[in-house]
């Protein structure tokens, strides 16, 4: 038995004579001081006088109000050249940004520059890659108004359909360290649900140019799963094993949300359904050396929509605190040309508490968090994240990695 300590990160390995005295210790029946030691010093066992709520309150909020970095996810057009079919911003108007909000999105930075020492951007969309121009004269304002006193990185978030060579390299010029691409299982599956506009197939494009520029930048792939691709999820694992991809690119499994009605198209995974598929994925790719388990920590903080200094902005200008609400007017929280407006929807995602008595009891809260906060503002409820239900199984497979690792 392998047992976690969430806030401290402790690790402990029980034999079978320790277990049954720690299920003992749980139920206050027993008084094992060899084993209460060791539980204290991995921080399984703390002193009554110690409330780790309130730690975890004031370590939350001391991020949640730091100044000293900016992270903004900038959309330069709501454009598309993909019409997948749990698209999150359907409906929107696709503008794409002009030479006014450029300018004024420099000036917000400007002016956010002299308290800062980091600045993060993420590059989104739409389709960034339709605006590699915007992106490019924003990079080098940006970086300009950084000089050496600024930390400066970059990410952008893209379908990998107009990658190659060329752009791969000029992103790296433009200090993006990483490209986050989306595949949504093997070929047939795919290109029935990632498609372009006239419903042509985009698989064996976005294959080729993640193979041919894998090995420019970092390239994270991300695997949407629902009920109709879960099943056949294993089988991608055959493509990342190709000597072309196999150790070059991370991945990672997503759940698809009911963001916005997405889910009128498909149907949705529920958390405990969507927990069983990660950890069978992992638990294959781990096995085949594809994947290794990272140690599962606490997480403060977690998601920048409710930090103050984090904000998304749409080829209008406006701000937004959610990639979620992103194009939605009545949800922005100000824009670039007037600042932040201290308005309901700012109020909400600032004042946003997780520390409910359903999330504050569970005994993997500190790495949750109280789950993704829009679900929460939306839908009345947390929303569980998947750790819930498969810790168990990803705190023994770490220890066993870690056991190997040894040998």
């Amino acid at each position: 038995m392998t047992i976690l300590a969430p806030l401290s990160q402790g690790l402990l390995e029980l034999d079978e004579e320790n277990i049954e005295e720690y299920e003992k210790l749980k139920q206050g029946i027993s008084e094992n001081q060899d084993l209460m030691n060791i539980l204290s010093q991995g921080s399984m066992l703390v002193p009554q006088n110690v409330e780790e709520i309130e730690n975890i309150k004031l370590i939350n909020n001391i991020i949640k109000f730091d100044k000293s970095s900016l992270n903004l996810t900038i959309a330069p057009t709501l454009e598309c050249n993909f019409a997948c079919t749990y698209c999150y911003e359907k409906g929107k108007r696709y503008n794409t940004m002009n030479e006014e909000t450029i300018e004024a999105i420099v000036k917000y930075v400007e002016e956010k520059a002299t308290d800062i020492q980091n600045l993060s951007i993420c590059w989104y969309g739409g389709e960034p890659l339709i605006q590699l121009p915007i992106i490019e004269t924003l990079t080098e304002k940006f970086k300009k108004i950084c000089g050496a006193d600024i930390k400066y990185n970059a990410i952008m978030v893209t379908n990998g359909y107009l990658l190659d060579v060329e752009k791969a390299r000029k992103l790296k010029e433009l200090s993006v360290d990483t490209l986050q691409i989306t595949l949504d299982g093997t070929k047939e599956i795919h290109d029935k649900r990632r498609f372009l506009v006239d419903k042509s197939g985009t698989f064996d494009e976005i294959i080729n140019n993640v193979k041919e520029c894998c090995e420019v930048i970092n390239i994270s792939i991300r695997i949407n799963l629902d009920k109709s691709n879960s099943n056949q999820s294993i089988q991608l694992l055959d493509l990342l094993e190709d000597p072309k991809l196999k150790n070059k690119v991370s991945f990672y499994v997503a759940q698809v949300d009911d963001i916005n009605n997405t889910c009128s198209n498909t149907s949705c995974l529920n958390d405990s359904e969507f927990s069983q598929v990660e950890i069978e994925f992992y638990k294959k790719a781990w096995e085949r050396g594809l994947y290794r388990f990272s140690f599962p920590s606490f997480n403060a903080c977690f998601c920048g929509a409710i930090t103050f200094n984090n904000y998304v902005i749409d080829p209008l200008g406006d701000l937004y605190k959610c990639w979620n609400t992103i194009g939605y007017k009545e949800m922005n929280v100000g824009n670039v040309f007037d600042g932040i407006k201290m308005n309901e929807n700012l109020t909400r995602w600032i004042n946003y508490n997780q520390y409910n008595s359903k999330c504050s009891g569970c005994n993997v809260f500190p790495i949750c968090n109280g789950g993704c906060p829009y679900h929460s503002l939306t839908a009345g409820e947390n929303k569980c994240r998947s750790f819930k239900y498969n810790h168990t199984d990803i705190i023994d497979l770490f220890y066993q990695q870690k056991k190997n690792d040894k040998k």
